[in-house]
């Protein structure tokens, strides 16, 4: 069987989305027989070349990261370009890979729900959609990080069994939601400032970092 990755994260091939299809890929090529194909979704206007690989795959794992709560411009561009295909993706495998920098996994949620609903309207068949939060230093990672094993061994358990482990896509979520006690302690670290060190790095370098609390929408009284 072939696996086809569609990586929709607007940093390609330096993305942490990359990274991670890596892995899972890793685990599902163990097998001589099994292959894959690769391709990085970008704003193209017409998407007839990622169509006929569509048209012609068979099994496609799509992962990208979430923006906004939702995805970013060009997969829902790409995703749009679709609906003409409903009546040839029957039969056709889906698996989904979201994640995000949050920490929390329960942000991915509603996304989720989307994604769900969105296959069974192109009529193809859902395989399971992976959740994974705190996903942004996946790119510094190292290879044997534990997270990344999993999602590794979740790739291989597919190839096996042909659906995707529960008891590992639970593993690969991280955190699903901070507990009382870390909702304090993360108070009381963000008054330190930490917690904004790479942003503010990040401001500062864009020039922005004077007007990070600005609120330009907000309606000024006359």
């Amino acid at each position: 069987m072939k696996l086809t990755i569609f990586n929709g994260s607007p940093r390609g091939k330096e993305s942490n989305s990359k990274v991670l299809s890596n892995k899972f890929s890793k685990g599902f090529l163990m097998s001589e027989d099994q292959k894959e194909e690769y391709f990085l979704i970008e704003y193209q206007g017409k998407y007839e070349n990622l169509i006929e690989t569509v048209e012609n795959g068979e099994l496609f794992y799509i992962i990208f990261p979430l923006y906004i709560d939702s995805m970013p411009g060009m997969v829902k561009e790409f995703i749009d370009t679709l609906e003409p295909l409903r009546g040839k993706l029957k039969g056709k495998k889906f698996i989904y890979h979201i994640h995000c920098g949050f920490p929390e996994e329960i942000h991915l949620h509603g996304l989720k729900k989307y994604l769900m609903l969105l296959t069974e309207m192109l009529n193809g068949q859902l395989v399971g959609v992976i959740t994974s939060g705190g996903s942004e230093a996946s790119r510094f990672l190292p290879d044997r990080y534990k997270f990344f094993l999993n999602l590794e061994e979740l790739g291989k358990k597919y190839r096996e069994a042909g659906k995707l482990d529960e008891e590992l896509m639970e593993k690969v979520k991280n955190r699903k939601q901070f507990s009382g006690f870390s909702m304090i302690m993360l108070k009381l670290l963000n008054k330190t400032g930490i917690l904004n060190v790479m942003w503010n790095k990040s401001l500062r370098k864009n020039g922005v970092f004077e007007k990070r609390f600005d609120k330009p929408y907000e309606e000024k009284n006359s």
